[in-house]
């Protein structure tokens, strides 16, 4: 009788930390919509935080070195490590060129050269790779940001009514919306200013202007700076910095328009789920990688970093049932198609099973 024997692939995954942001949630929901019959998997994170509970059953040792590292975003310093050990690299890239410029010297030339692959979440860092640090483009795989759709269900009005008393905005008062960590390269700044100048076109209107996500480690100053900007402007009592918290759909599901103010922001998960809990979204062109979602037709976009034209483009929005209409509902439908975590999750499997025992 024949006896076959299955080869399972030994994949040590690297995160950077464990924190309720963008990248270890992704990296997390990409781990939970793995085929785990293929891979024996491994986590090992650079920095812990809220998150490590749910990281820990992919905790394992392994006998002997793995047979692939896969090194997801902001993880880069381990490289060195990777590369004494001989282990072949697969890095899923994030980040914009801001990030690669506070990489030591000696980290940025492995991440260059020793990766096997590499995969990215957005033609804007496709060609920073090429263009900006010789990478092939052979060696570059396209995989958009995966999301897991269930967790993104439209909430019932009565729901949304009851979350909005709770928190005390009126029902006549429409709510602008932020995310992210408090940071300058998330351009809270730049959401303040265009919240000022919204007050000034819409000097009628209710306005609540409400930002969703914790203070950025060594960013004190920064956020203080903001929350005093508020205090001596007529944005006094008309903005909320509500921390970081484990509910954010119950926010932003009340945004009557979401912006991205960020100055660097090469995927931005906060867009897609925001489109789909169906809510209009309007980027600075700054951002990046967002210019390819404004492509689509679904995103709005402004040039440069002109919070002016955002206000403008907010009270356009206000005013136009038909294009806020078509613009969710468009946003929403290439969010399902394109966006499943459970289809980028096996295209990175392949990924990792076309590459995994190239020597190195």
């Amino acid at each position: 009788m024949l006896k076959y024997t299955f080869f399972v692939l030994k994949v040590t995954f690297i995160g950077h930390e464990a924190s309720r942001t963008g990248a270890p949630i992704l990296l997390l929901k990409m781990l939970e919509n793995l085929p785990d019959t293929e891979f024996d998997i491994n986590i090992n994170l650079l920095k812990g935080g809220p998150l490590e509970n749910k990281y820990a059953k992919y905790r394992k040792r392994f006998f002997g070195k793995p047979d692939l590292f896969y090194l997801h975003s902001h993880s880069y310093s381990f490289l060195s490590k990777a590369k004494a050990m001989g282990v072949p690299v697969i890095c899923h890239v994030l980040e914009d060129k801001i990030s690669f410029q506070q990489l030591p010297p000696n980290i940025l030339e492995i991440f260059k050269s020793y990766p096997i692959h590499y995969v990215v979440v957005s033609d804007h860092i496709k060609k920073l790779l090429c263009n900006e640090f010789g990478i092939p483009e052979e060696k570059i795989s396209m995989i958009r940001t995966g999301i897991d759709l269930s967790e993104w269900k439209i909430p019932s009005q009565m729901e949304m009514q009851k979350f909005r008393d709770g928190i005390g905005i009126p029902s006549d008062t429409l709510i602008i919306g932020g995310a992210g960590q408090i940071h300058p390269r998330k351009g809270v700044d730049l959401w303040l200013q265009t919240a000022y100048q919204l007050k000034k076109i819409l000097p009628e209107q209710k306005l609540h202007f409400v930002w969703v996500g914790g203070e950025a480690e060594g960013e004190s100053i920064y956020n203080l700076l903001l929350q005093e900007d508020v205090e001596r402007s007529a944005l006094r009592g008309a903005v909320s910095f509500v921390g970081e918290v484990t509910n954010p759909k119950s926010y932003f599901s009340l945004f009557d328009v979401f912006l991205l103010t960020s100055r660097q922001e090469p995927s931005g998960t906060v867009i897609l789920e925001n489109a789909l809990l169906q809510k209009p979204v309007i980027t600075l062109e700054a951002a990046g990688g967002a210019t390819e979602l404004a492509e689509q037709g679904w995103v709005r976009l402004v040039p440069g970093i002109d919070t002016l034209a955002m206000a403008q483009e907010i009270k356009l929005i206000f005013e136009s049932d038909s294009l806020r209409h078509e613009i969710t509902k468009k946003g929403r439908e290439i969010v399902l198609n394109e966006y499943d975590v459970r289809k980028t999750a096996l295209q990175v499997a392949q990924i990792i099973k076309s590459h995994a025992l190239i020597t190195v």
